[in-house]
């Protein structure tokens, strides 16, 4: 979680146009530009970078490097072009019925994801061309309801924005759709109506704003302790597969079976929890849109603090 950063308050009764309004700004290859130079002048990457690296000496993974500003104005115009992608696919997904829509969401998220890498790491021409490379970095594990993390493609590049745990994808580690579901803050409720049981997440002490200021603790599943960009990006892996290649099977579970309620509640939470994940990460510093009457004032939320940053039409 983005932590220990003054919380970007926005008042609003719509966060997620809001929102996108807010990631709208990274459109923009100058917007961008500025956002990567700030990091890179200010060395805040929000990842111990040197601490990953020695952590993945010698293991049979995708390498890369911090970017440096050689590579700025390729990243911020490939970032501008993820961010549209990923804003004109939510927006499709949401126009659409919930047996497509993972799949739209899905994609959407992998572009977000390619934005928040490129945010942080440059990788080498070389690397690029590597086949691997463009994978998912996931599989379909033994049932349609589990997913297997491989060491290349995607989902590890992302995961190296903000885990020191790359043992999750080095081991090949299986995860099956309801341990994923019970590690996801959002559907607390729905998790425990559906299951009977309690989720892998318990609240810490304290008032709980909004769970991007962390108010809360993900418990390990087997030895890992899960981001929420982890959890929500690998189930809707596993809800897209299903709607593509086995969208009879997916007609069924999202329309009349007792899960039906929950796998709703979370396609409703992501949309609205992934972006806004992402958005932190990419600006290393939380943002949480709600109306004052939701939260209520108090002395660790203050407004954007508009002179720290440089912004453009």
């Amino acid at each position: 979680m983005t932590t220990g950063r003054a919380i970007n308050f926005i008042n609003t009764t719509r966060p997620i146009e809001e929102m996108w309004d807010w990631l709208s700004y990274l459109t923009s290859p100058e917007n961008a530009k500025s956002i990567l130079c700030r990091k890179i002048g200010q060395n805040e990457f929000g990842i111990d970078y040197s601490m990953l690296k020695k952590r993945k000496a010698g293991k049979e993974c995708s390498q890369f490097s911090i970017i440096t500003e050689d590579v700025v104005e390729e990243n911020a115009k490939n970032i501008a072009r993820y961010v549209t992608q990923a804003r004109d696919l939510f927006a499709a997904a949401r126009n659409v019925s919930e047996l497509a829509s993972p799949i739209l969401y899905y994609y959407g998220m992998l572009s977000l994801g390619d934005a928040l890498v490129l945010s942080i790491y440059h990788y080498s021409e070389s690397e690029e061309k590597n086949e691997n490379f463009h994978k998912h970095g996931l599989t379909m594990g033994r049932t349609s309801d589990d997913v297997t993390v491989r060491p290349f493609g995607s989902f590890p590049r992302i995961h190296d924005c903000y885990s020191l745990e790359p043992e999750l994808y080095l081991n090949k580690t299986s995860l099956s759709l309801k341990e994923l579901l019970s590690v996801v803050p959002d559907i607390r409720p729905q998790y425990r109506l559906v299951y009977n049981e309690e989720p892998n997440v318990r609240p810490t002490i304290g008032r709980i704003i909004d769970i991007d200021q962390g108010q809360y603790e993900i418990l390990p599943i087997k030895g890992f302790t899960l981001d929420p960009i982890d959890c929500i990006f690998m189930a809707m892996f596993i809800l897209c597969s299903k709607a593509r290649y086995r969208p009879s099977v997916w007609f069924d579970e999202i329309t009349t079976k007792k899960e039906s309620f929950l796998l709703r509640s979370f396609l409703t939470a992501a949309e609205r929890r992934y972006p806004n994940l992402i958005l932190n990460r990419i600006w290393n510093a939380p943002f949480v849109f709600a109306p004052v009457a939701r939260t209520g004032p108090s002395d660790d939320m203050i407004a954007i603090d508009w002179s720290s940053i440089e912004m453009r039409p």
